[in-house]
């Protein structure tokens, strides 16, 4: 009778001890992510309590203690396209802020917000404050950086010419980042896609001199309004729908002949 109370009593606590174990593994005191690999939507640990959950509407992935901070984001496999984080510093709030760096050659992936996220924007994005495009990049992809709110500015980074690589700006690219104060568009860009730079509204937007600029989609520039002047660059030859919607400050609009 006691040999098997012993051993029941030590079964019990043999099961205690894993279960502790397994907690540990999974999440710290605080309930944070400490699994072995970082959590993203398609990369969930089932020890980890926050990203064993593969409703991503039910998982907050801030929570992941481990985050990554450098990844490759190349629309095909000959694009050699990666992003970078680097902390800035510490913010008003004391949360830490960030720069994001994209570096490489080539164009970058496009994105669905809806379905998949830039990895960045899962992890950082309301601590972004600084958006950097390396010279090589051809093409800034569709939703990069959409709702970086807290972004203010935007860096293409140029060649010993003093020229820029970027040819198109994807759709919605830089929507809502409504905390941007500047940006000059490259004269190297050709195209601007719907909605790219839509509720940009604290941001004074130019066009570099000598832009190659042709086209400019709908919306693009819509709900911004603090800007009172518009100079369209002489190469554009089609302005989508309502392209400057919303524009409520606008005295001054230049248009090619």
């Amino acid at each position: 009778m006691k040999t098997k109370l012993f051993n029941k009593a030590l079964s019990g606590l043999l099961a205690s001890a894993m279960a502790l174990s397994v907690f540990a593994i999974g999440a710290s005191a605080e309930g944070e992510c400490i699994c072995s690999e970082c959590c993203t939507f398609g990369n969930a640990n089932a020890e980890c309590p926050v990203c064993k959950d593969t409703d991503d509407s039910n998982t907050n992935y801030l929570y992941c203690a481990q985050k990554p901070t450098s990844g490759t984001c190349g629309a095909t496999a000959n694009d050699s396209v990666n992003w970078s984080i680097t902390k800035n510093g510490v913010d008003e709030n004391g949360d830490d802020t960030y720069t994001l760096t994209i570096s490489g050659t080539g164009a970058m992936e496009d994105y669905d917000v809806d379905n998949t996220c830039p990895v960045w924007s899962v992890f950082y994005r309301d601590f972004i404050t600084k958006i950097v495009i390396g010279y090589g990049i051809t093409h800034i992809g569709e939703e990069s950086f959409y709702l970086c709110q807290n972004a203010t500015e935007v860096v293409f980074e140029r060649n010993a010419s003093g020229e820029s690589s970027v040819k198109t700006i994807g759709i919605n690219a830089f929507r809502d980042c409504s905390s941007l104060t500047e940006i000059e568009i490259p004269a190297s860009v050709e195209e601007i896609k719907d909605y790219a730079l839509r509720i940009c509204s604290e941001a004074k937007i130019t066009f570099e001199e000598g832009s190659a600029l042709t086209s400019i989609g709908a919306e693009c520039f819509g709900g911004n309004p603090s800007l009172v002047e518009w100079i369209i660059p002489s190469k554009v030859t089609s302005i989508g729908d309502y392209a400057f919607g919303s524009n409520s400050a606008l005295k001054r609009f230049y248009y090619p002949a």
